[in-house]
């Protein structure tokens, strides 16, 4: 890279023209060390999720920030949790992560 191209990422930020320029693909949680089991509880990998917050937020991309675990949230006149929400500064929206095992509804 060169002076040019640091100086206006310095002063302009990154700029992203589309979402997968902010969002990795999570699909490898190798950082969470599990053990290699045939399956695992939604509270289990939640729990997991929480205690490496900071390789997870590295691992999800730029520009997030956590907002809590087992939000309340109303869609429809109904009534929900979301195991994990986060905020995407760049995006400007929150991302929620409802983890299943099951089929989800």
């Amino acid at each position: 890279m060169n002076k040019d191209n640091v100086i206006r990422l310095a002063t302009e930020g990154q700029i992203s023209e589309k979402t997968e320029d902010v969002v990795k693909d999570p699909d490898v949680l190798e950082f969470l060390w599990l053990p290699e089991l045939p399956e695992y509880s939604e509270t289990e990998l939640e729990t997991r999720i929480i205690d490496h917050l900071q390789i997870f937020l590295l691992e999800l991309g730029t520009g997030f920030a956590y907002i809590g675990r087992q939000v309340r949230f109303t869609f429809n006149e109904e009534h929900f949790r979301v195991d994990l929400v986060f905020y995407n500064r760049l995006l400007r929206c929150f991302v929620l992560f409802d983890l299943k095992i099951g089929e989800w509804k």
